[in-house]
């Protein structure tokens, strides 16, 4: 953390919970130092002189410093640690968000650094750009603390895609900006299959024990799809799509004669729908109609 007094005064934090503050060139002016460190008061340091230094311990829970001086004197702060990439707790680890997770405003959760103070705020990054409203921080913030912000699926994640989301911190005083490394979600709410489902490859159903379907591949077939079979509208058995079936394995389903014939007619019509890991559903396929040979 870095603080800097019209270009005279400048703070530096140690690794060691060590705060340095050195007046660098004040030439006679004297300036008046009040440290508060948390809920922790330390009365006045004392008039300080030019070219003095003087160390003061601090707890790493924030501070609040007010001087007192014959001009006025700007203070700022500006953040220098890294500020690690948020968390997206609805996002799946390759940073999918489900549909039913976009019913309402994404949470990114972070970690407080090492020095937060009252009037400090946040805001969302997205793809680089500050987006939604700043967060002010009402009291000074214990680092580790996690904080919470808000991306409006409503205005800022319309589009489907990948985007990059961080945070960014604006120090108080001295209206600094320092950004988060980011993390990235995923938007996709194109249901599979496009405009056309080709029907399911099945033989003449047989006295065997079971019919075996074989099911071609579809636009945006993806690793944890379900497909939902329907005989006669009504549900029958499911498939989860694999990682080989999106090369040269065969899609096959197993549709059991006892059930098959529980739909009480001598046709059966067969068709699916997929339903794929974002939660979009495809259009029903193209039907085939069997006929149940005894």
């Amino acid at each position: 953390m870095l603080w800097d007094f019209s270009e005279s005064w400048f703070f530096g934090e140690s690794w060691h919970g060590e705060l340095l503050i050195f007046l660098v060139d004040m030439a006679t002016d004297w300036l008046l130092v009040e440290f508060q460190v948390g809920d922790i008061y330390l009365p006045p340091s004392g008039w300080l002189e030019a070219s003095t230094f003087k160390k003061i311990n601090q707890c790493n829970r924030g501070f609040v410093l007010r001087t007192h001086n014959r001009r006025n004197l700007k203070m700022s702060r500006t953040c220098k640690h890294i500020m690690p990439a948020p968390t997206v707790p609805v996002a799946d680890t390759d940073g999918l968000i489900k549909l039913v997770d976009l019913e309402s405003d994404v949470v990114i959760n972070f970690l407080a650094g090492p020095i937060v103070v009252e009037l400090d705020s946040f805001q969302v990054l997205l793809n680089g750009e500050l987006v939604g409203d700043p967060v002010k921080m009402p009291a000074p913030v214990p680092e580790g603390t996690e904080l919470s912000l808000f991306i409006s699926v409503a205005n800022h994640l319309i589009e489907d895609g990948v985007y990059a989301v961080g945070y960014s911190m604006t120090t108080y005083p001295g209206n600094t900006r320092a950004d988060s490394e980011s993390t990235y979600i995923k938007i996709d709410r194109t249901p599979p299959g496009a405009a056309l489902l080709a029907p399911m490859l099945v033989p003449d159903v047989t006295l065997s024990e079971t019919l075996t379907a074989t099911l071609a591949g579809y636009a945006g077939m993806a690793p944890e799809d379900i497909v939902q079979t329907l005989c006669n509208d009504t549900q029958g058995p499911t498939f989860t799509v694999q990682a080989e079936h999106l090369t040269n394995t065969p899609v096959t389903i197993q549709f059991e004669r006892r059930f098959l014939q529980t739909l009480d007619s001598e046709e059966v019509t067969l068709s699916y729908q997929v339903t794929d890991r974002a939660g979009n559903v495809s259009r029903t396929s193209e039907p085939v109609t069997l006929t149940l040979q005894v």
